[in-house]
């Protein structure tokens, strides 16, 4: 099933409230929104990117790992990926 960007953007942010501890609500995390400005740390980062490729069967490329700042660059990968 392909999800739209909305539908991504709605899990991605489910999947940052589940694993990472911040004090942020859903409506807080925005495709604009930057890790780092969310209060997510590095491994925070990776813990998410972890949990969707085990959730999704998604393989991130290590660039993509280490490069995302945005949530919206998460959602545009899995948003491609699904293709």
């Amino acid at each position: 099933m392909i999800m739209e960007k909305t539908e991504i953007l709605n899990y991605v942010a489910g999947v940052i409230l589940e694993n990472v501890t911040l004090d942020v609500d859903r409506e807080d995390i925005k495709m604009d929104s930057r890790f780092v400005d969310l209060g997510a740390e590095s491994l925070d980062v990776l813990l998410v990117v972890f949990t969707i490729e085990q959730e999704k069967n998604i393989t991130f490329p290590t660039d993509v790992v280490y490069h995302s700042r945005t949530v919206g660059e998460l959602v545009d990968y899995i948003s491609s990926a699904q293709k």
